[in-house]
């Protein structure tokens, strides 16, 4: 048996499994699609889908053990109420990606989910069961900022929050670097304006002379 394990070690995964490894996450256009799908199965603007999954995520949707009939009720801009189940998570994540793996898709997410539980004072799957342990052991409660990101599809992505804070100074220094580029551009139009109307003066006072 041992040598056929040895047997297997040899052969690499790109060799026997082209593109199996890649298959293990999401890209953004796969995303957008899942968006999408989800959110014309309810007739909903995309980021009222985004709504719908991120507080599915956050209630446990994408733990096996739970229903396909899980559901979080949402109010659209018509002021309707609009019931986001988890079938419908599923059915999506199968059209845009061919599989049904929507952890994957919450993984994808997960700064995002975590960002928008916290900004709105909610709490992950996790929280309650995590709370009660850190308490048992002398830690104190979680604070709710922990609370936000005690998500069970999240536990084994490394350093999250941290992940999340590079993001927002990376978006930051990105929204930084345009305005500095619009400072610029705006600089050298108006130094280009100002040359042409020197110029221009300069001519007409040629043609007086």
């Amino acid at each position: 048996m041992s040598s056929l394990f040895d047997d297997a070690k040899e052969l690499k995964v790109d060799q026997v499994a082209p593109g199996e490894q890649q298959k293990q996450s999401i890209s953004e256009d796969e995303f957008n699609k899942f968006i999408k799908q989800l959110a014309d199965a309810y007739g909903i603007p995309n980021h009222y889908a985004l709504v719908g999954f991120t507080l599915l995520c956050l209630k446990g949707a994408c733990n096996a053990s739970a229903p396909d009939t899980m559901t979080v009720t949402i109010v659209d801009p018509d002021g309707n109420q609009v019931d986001v189940a988890k079938f419908e998570l599923v059915y999506a994540c199968r059209s845009a990606t061919g599989h049904t793996f929507i952890r994957r898709m919450a993984e994808y997410a997960a700064i995002h989910i975590g960002e928008y539980a916290e900004l709105n004072g909610l709490a992950g799957d996790l929280a309650n069961k995590l709370n009660k342990m850190a308490i048992a052991k002398g830690e104190g409660p979680l604070t709710p900022k922990e609370k936000s990101w005690a998500s069970s599809f999240s536990q084994t992505i490394p350093n999250l929050e941290e992940k999340a804070v590079a993001q927002a100074k990376l978006d930051a220094k990105s929204g930084f670097d345009d305005q500095v580029k619009e400072a610029n551009k705006n600089y050298d139009a108006k130094k280009a304006e100002l040359k042409k109307d020197y110029e221009d003066r300069l001519t007409q006072a040629e043609k007086t002379i």
